[in-house]
């Protein structure tokens, strides 16, 4: 994706059209005027039809010769032929300086996926220095002490309670000892009764009279001994509770004094594992830094080499096609001096424009490298260097805003083409914005350079749980779910054959949202139509939470930043926006898949580049990052 919000348009198309205005200047045959001839039909060849541009290497090679044949043909003619042969040459530098601008589209794309890297990178040097912080700063010794006090108080009173338990054990062991054998003797004596009365049953009453009153006797002694045996169980069952109650409290003691251990043994790993957590995030932390900094080096190295050789390299194309077109503009009778003139200082100021923007989002990231907290190791040089980086911004504005003065006066004294001023004032809005924004005036919404409105409503956006967050995503999934089904039911393809058919950047989105959806992986379109969030299990730990569900390969991570729970996106280290920007404007851009869904449900569109071509001009409706998407 590339950051340029404006272009030039110098086209073939438009050159061939520059050199039929020059050929009409040209009343007489000569060799300046065959220089013009040749060159307009090499530049027709090229351009061909019109409905494709020449591979880059053609252009490149044509341009080339024809600037060195115009060249030519211009040292040697004189009046309405030379003026014609400059103004074409000032055209094909701008077509040659349009190369080198795409190059540098090219780098500046790369930055800025660089950028993205470096501001996910930021927010998980905080993350990981938050954690490590918050692990060093675990102490268990006030626990640790208090818990060894309490195991003292518990050992003093489980030994009082364990001699009490063991005194009413012995004493009801004694009792019930005491118990049985007089219980055992009772027995003895009733059954030496019986036996003694069994031998009377044959005797006279004389005879029998002896034994029966030892019998008697005997009984009596049997008798006394089961009331003592009595009198001990009883004695025994009124100490039974005592003993009872004394053992639970040993028994709970015991529990307590084992549950301390288990406390003292977690403090131990808790502290042990806050030590080996706050090493592994500050190791994080380190990598974390070291690679910001091999990334920032990068970053200035394709600045400092390839962005600023591509840049040079159109400008001085451009430069060269002011001077041809001045040189253009002296002949009074060649009406499309000024209009070169206008083209030529209209392309430097696009070109200082995409300059001045690209450093901007530079800016805005070592803004960030500068002051994140805790600090990074180099936030020294990073905040040195914000000031050679504004100072660039601001040469460029500048060179931006002299170059297009320079082309709006050009442009004042002849007829330019439509799509001419409506890039003159484009460019002038810009400006204009671009030092309100310097002075710290605020914008109109609708400005190019306001803040879109997924960024301004980033604040209120849900995800203050993860599970609204995965919410936000089952939602996003089942839009793209009925957006293919549309797509498949209307014109028989899938949602990225459509968008591919609206031309443009329809050929990167389509793509894309095909491979995001049409749902979770492993599962499918049905499936997300009936579950929520409360249908996953959820693991919130800190600052982190995953989802699982059946079926589901992998879990869902979240990460929370302040009090917003965002979706981990596995291409986010590739993208511009921090994680948190990215859930806002990926809940924009669902809702734009379901508003578009439907309307190619409802037949909107006649065919599918139609539907391709409105949903991009829903993604340039959205500002920031899709802002030049649209058709």
């Amino acid at each position: 994706m590339k950051q340029t919000l404006i272009r030039s348009s110098w086209t073939p198309g438009c050159l061939v059209l520059i050199a039929g205005l020059a050929l009409a200047s040209c009343d007489r045959e000569s060799d300046t005027s065959r220089a013009v001839t040749s060159a307009s039909q090499q530049l027709s060849a090229m351009s061909g039809s019109g409905s494709a541009p020449a591979p880059d290497a053609v252009r490149t090679r044509v341009y080339t010769k024809v600037a060195g044949e115009l060249k030519a043909g211009a040292a040697s003619g004189e009046g309405a032929e030379r003026a014609a042969a400059h103004q074409l040459l000032a055209a094909t530098k701008i077509g040659l300086g349009e190369e080198h601008a795409v190059a540098a589209d090219d780098v500046e794309g790369t930055i800025l996926r660089h950028l993205g890297a470096v501001e996910s990178a930021i927010t998980r040097w905080s993350v990981a220095s938050s954690i490590a912080a918050a692990a060093e700063s675990f102490d268990a010794s006030a626990q640790m002490a208090r818990v060894s006090a309490a195991k003292k108080d518990k050992d003093a009173v489980k030994a009082r309670e364990s001699d009490r338990l063991a005194a009413l054990g012995k004493q009801l062991a004694d009792l019930r000892a005491k118990a049985t054998d007089k219980a055992a003797q009772a027995d003895a004596k009733l059954a030496e009764h019986s036996r003694l009365m069994g031998t009377t049953t044959q005797m006279s009453a004389t005879q029998a009279e002896p034994i029966v009153e030892r019998a008697n006797l005997i009984r009596m002694q049997g008798e006394r001994l089961r009331l003592e045996a009595g009198r001990l169980e009883a004695e025994a069952d009124l100490i039974q509770p005592q003993f009872d109650e004394v053992k639970t409290i040993v028994a709970q003691l015991t529990k307590q004094r084992a549950d301390l251990d288990a406390t003292e043994a977690d403090l131990t790993a808790q502290a042990s594992a806050a030590r080996a957590e706050a090493k592994a995030a500050r190791d994080a932390a380190t990598m974390i830094a070291t690679d910001i900094h091999r990334m920032v080096g990068e970053i200035d190295r394709l600045r400092s080499e390839d962005l600023a050789a591509a840049y040079d390299k159109a400008d001085r194309q451009y430069g060269e096609a002011l001077a041809a077109a001045r040189e253009a503009s002296k002949e009074p009778r060649s009406g499309g001096g000024k209009a070169s003139l206008g083209a030529a200082n209209l392309a430097l100021a696009e070109s200082a424009w995409r300059r001045a923007t690209g450093t901007q989002a530079y800016l805005r990231t070592l803004r960030s490298l500068a002051t994140v907290q805790p600090a990074l190791p180099n936030a020294a040089s990073y905040r040195s260097a914000l000031a050679t980086l504004a100072a660039d911004r601001k040469a460029s504005l500048e060179k931006a805003t002299e170059s297009l003065g320079a082309a709006r006066d050009a442009f004042a004294g002849v007829q330019a083409a439509p799509a001419v001023r409506e890039r003159v004032d484009a460019l002038t809005a810009m400006l204009d914005d671009a030092k309100k924004l310097a002075n710290n005036e605020r914008l109109d919404a609708s400005s190019p350079l306001a803040p879109p409105a997924w960024l301004r409503s980033a604040e209120s956006a849900p995800g203050a749980t993860p599970q609204s967050a995965l919410d936000d995503l089952l939602a996003g999934t089942r839009s793209l779910a009925k957006a293919e089904r549309a797509c498949q039911d209307k014109f028989g393809k899938g949602m990225a054959a459509v968008l591919s058919a609206g031309g443009g950047m329809g050929a990167m989105i389509g793509p894309m949202l095909a491979n995001a959806g049409p749902g979770i992986e492993g599962m499918s379109p049905d499936a997300l139509a009936s579950i929520t969030a409360d249908d996953f299990t959820w693991n919130v730990t800190g600052n982190t939470a995953t989802a699982t569900y059946p079926g589901v390969p992998e879990p869902i991570r979240f990460t929370k930043k302040g009090d917003r729970w965002t979706l981990d996106l596995p291409g986010m280290s590739g993208m511009p926006i921090s994680p948190e920007m990215m859930a806002s404007l990926m809940q924009s851009m669902m809702a734009a898949v379901e508003t578009w869904a439907g309307e190619v449900e409802s037949g909107t569109y006649q065919d599918e580049a139609a539907a391709g071509q409105g949903f991009m001009k829903k993604l340039s409706g959205l500002g920031g990052m899709f802002g030049g998407f649209g058709g």
